[in-house]
């Protein structure tokens, strides 16, 4: 029997950022509390939290385009995020798309759409553990919901921002 872990390391990538967008979409649904942060908006929240993490801002511009490899690679590490929640409705979501991956095509992986993608997903893996709001061009976050239980902002932020490190650095 394979872990949820060998799943999604087993996943190619295009699998890798389908099921991303499907839990992102998912996730989204369940968050009705949460003011949601327009595509352009995210980038400059993302940032924002980094910085008041410690982190330097990254140039998350949808310019950049990640190639498959390094769109799958962030797709899973995000997916191994959301396989460290307590929530149980997130794992069993999480479960159903691991052990029936879509089909690949099913949904497409277009190169223009990979960065908005996965700042998306970042978004919405941290709304699962934290609301963060974004108004007159300042970021507000607020802690302490129950489905990252003992995690705090900078455990969660780490590999959300190595992730996106590499991403961007990725020659143009």
């Amino acid at each position: 029997m394979t872990t949820r872990e060998q799943r999604i390391d087993t996943l190619r990538p295009s699998q890798a950022v389908d099921i991303l967008q499907y839990m992102t979409s998912w996730l989204d649904g369940r968050q009705s509390d949460v003011q949601e942060l327009a595509a352009e908006q995210e980038p400059a929240a993302l940032n924002a939290l980094f910085t008041q993490a410690g982190f330097a801002p990254l140039p998350l511009s949808s310019e950049r385009k990640p190639d498959d490899q390094a769109a799958g690679e962030a797709a899973r590490q995000l997916l191994h995020l959301l396989a460290e929640s307590d929530d149980p409705a997130v794992l069993s979501e999480l479960d159903h798309w691991l052990i029936g991956p879509p089909a690949a095509g099913t949904m497409v992986l277009v190169e223009l759409i990979v960065l908005p993608i996965v700042l998306t997903a970042c978004v919405a893996v941290l709304q699962t553990g934290f609301e963060f709001t974004f108004k007159d061009g300042k970021i507000a976050i607020k802690g302490g919901k129950e489905r990252l239980a003992g995690k705090d902002l900078s455990t969660v932020l780490t590999p959300i921002y190595k992730l996106l490190e590499r991403i961007t650095a990725l020659p143009q």
